[in-house]
């Protein structure tokens, strides 16, 4: 690995590790966004001290890896707009990878955020007492405490079964915090192939990617192992309703009972494996956009990209805005400022929408005057977001932005 990119690793991942210190499991952080936070934001701004040119400093990769994918550089102009209280934005990032390579790091992150909303809906499986599978198991345990003392034989075959269920829906959620930590290291690594100059050797930072495929791979691997636990164990449910109907009359109705209990079982374990053939689909098509990169004969056009939008204040709350890029709103809250209200020096930026599979796509910016920004700001800004519990997981963790002797003056 070069000694550049070694030093871009290592700082991302000790920006990760003071991330890490705040959040809890996956499972549990995810589950608990359903709809988009009211954060605080600043109490009051003076918008024509925002006004100007900013550099970004960094932003969460769900956001560099896809609408910044192959470029570096980037800066943000805000503009007086034509109406009152309105402001122009322009972004502007420098593109210096090539077609093919763009096309590929958004498409590993677009696979990375699948893989992230899939973890979260099968973490309701094994988390949220009201899912399939948890309301199911609570019903096969009814079952199995009202016939213990009549079919002795079959109850112990619905205890055993049941005991192996929840021991392996219990194994899931670890497993699904691991897996979500390699794909932040996917995205890291994502990262870097996003920002190297198109005309440079890849190999390393796309080595990066694939290694850290197999690993979430393997940990897929992991999960299916529990999967088929359940999946074997909901069987033995079904057979000792079988054992029950042929006890005659009195074993009917409770044959019913755990019949329709093993059936909600089976609907939960197979919500689980849909999720986790997605997740598999998205690694592997993550593993072909990483190998497309390094065949990727496309030309490397050095040229600005430019997205215009506006926005306005949202209500009475100052930190508070409402941008527009095209046909797309989205919030803008200025969580944190450095500076006076003569003119800011530095800027913390949060957006959020609202998923439809459930959950919600959180990204933030950390926005400069100048190039460079020291690394106390930074930090604070990182405690910051960390402290309202942006959500900075699987696929967006902090990635600072690259800037090279290309960018444009």
């Amino acid at each position: 690995m070069s000694n550049n990119i070694s030093e871009r690793v290592t700082k991302i991942v000790l920006l990760e590790k003071l991330i890490s210190d705040v959040r809890g499991d996956y499972c549990t952080a995810s589950l608990a966004k359903k709809t988009c936070p009211h954060l605080q934001t600043v109490d009051s701004i003076n918008l024509e001290a925002y006004l100007g040119e900013w550099y970004q400093i960094g932003s969460t990769a769900n956001f560099l890896n896809s609408a910044e994918a192959g470029g570096t550089c980037p800066e943000v102009e805000y503009s007086k707009g034509k109406k009152e209280g309105e402001i122009k934005v322009e972004n502007r990032d420098f593109l210096s990878a090539k077609v093919g390579t763009i096309v590929s790091v958004a498409g590993i992150s677009g696979s990375s955020s699948l893989i992230c909303q899939s973890a979260r809906a099968s973490c309701s499986q094994v988390n949220n007492g009201d899912s399939l599978l948890r309301e199911g198991i609570s019903k096969v345990w009814k079952l199995k405490g009202n016939i213990e003392n009549s079919y002795s034989s079959e109850a112990s075959s619905v205890s055993t079964a049941a005991s192996e269920i929840e021991a392996a829906a219990k194994e899931i959620s670890p497993k699904i915090d691991t897996l979500t930590k390699y794909v932040t290291q996917i995205q890291i690594s994502n990262s870097l192939v996003s920002q190297t100059d198109g005309k440079a050797d890849k190999s390393a930072a796309v080595g990066l990617v694939k290694a850290n495929i197999s690993l979430a791979t393997e940990q897929v691997k992991s999960i299916d192992a529990s999967y088929k636990i359940m999946s074997d164990s909901q069987l033995d449910l079904i057979k000792a309703a079988g054992s029950l109907f042929k006890r005659g009359l009195d074993g009917v109705g409770p044959s019913i009972t755990l019949t329709d209990a093993a059936t909600e079982v089976l609907a939960g374990i197979t919500a689980i494996k849909a999720q986790f053939t997605a997740i598999t689909g998205a690694l592997e098509a993550s593993t072909k956009a990483a190998s497309y990169v390094l065949e990727d004969k496309t030309e490397v056009y050095y040229n600005v990209s430019k997205v215009e939008g506006s926005a306005v204040q949202d209500g009475k709350e100052g930190g508070k805005l409402k941008v527009t890029i095209g046909l797309v709103e989205a919030d803008y809250w200025i969580l944190a400022l450095k500076g006076d209200n003569s003119k800011y020096d530095a800027a913390l930026v949060y957006s959020c929408s609202e998923l439809l599979t459930g959950g919600v796509d959180e990204t933030y910016w950390i926005l400069s005057r100048t190039p460079e920004l020291d690394d106390d700001t930074i930090t604070s800004f990182l405690s910051t977001a960390a402290s309202q519990g942006i959500d900075q997981d699987c696929d967006a963790p902090f990635i600072k932005s690259v800037r090279t002797e290309k960018c444009p003056a």
